[in-house]
């Protein structure tokens, strides 16, 4: 099936996550990505398209960053905390925040950036720098 849908904000194609794959749809033209062509794995669950036209995917294996015709993966070597975000946004300073219910992360971090809370007790917060992101929290 299908699980999202974004637009790349500089030539208008749209791409299609899915449990096949990643799609890119420019034009008439419907391109096909999967492990073959570097995507981490075929099961691709969120998109991020980027002002600056790169898409960030996350996968069944991990995350993954496509600019100029290419897969670059995302890991802990980057600084990425996790592997499963439940969302990922661009901030107007165009760094990348990404999270699910218990952890937020700044990527690329120009210093780590954490925010962790946990339900019942009191917000552990350990941050160092928080973009101006009014809907984030």
């Amino acid at each position: 099936g299908v699980f999202a849908l974004a637009e790349d904000k500089v030539d208008g194609s749209l791409w299609i996550s899915s449990s096949i794959g990643l799609f890119r749809m420019r034009g008439h033209e419907l391109i096909h990505y999967t492990p073959t062509n570097g995507l981490p794995h075929h099961k691709v669950w969120r998109l991020l398209a980027r002002s600056d036209g790169e898409l960030w995917t996350e996968t069944d294996k991990e995350m993954a960053r496509f600019r100029d015709g290419k897969f670059t993966h995302v890991t802990a070597a980057d600084g990425l905390l996790a592997t499963r975000p439940r969302w990922m946004v661009e901030s107007p300073e165009g760094s990348v925040w990404l999270g699910n219910g218990d952890w937020r992360q700044q990527l690329p971090p120009p210093r780590k950036a954490v925010y962790r809370h946990s339900i019942g007790r009191p917000a552990d917060r350990r941050v160092d720098h928080v973009p101006a992101i009014r809907a984030l929290w």
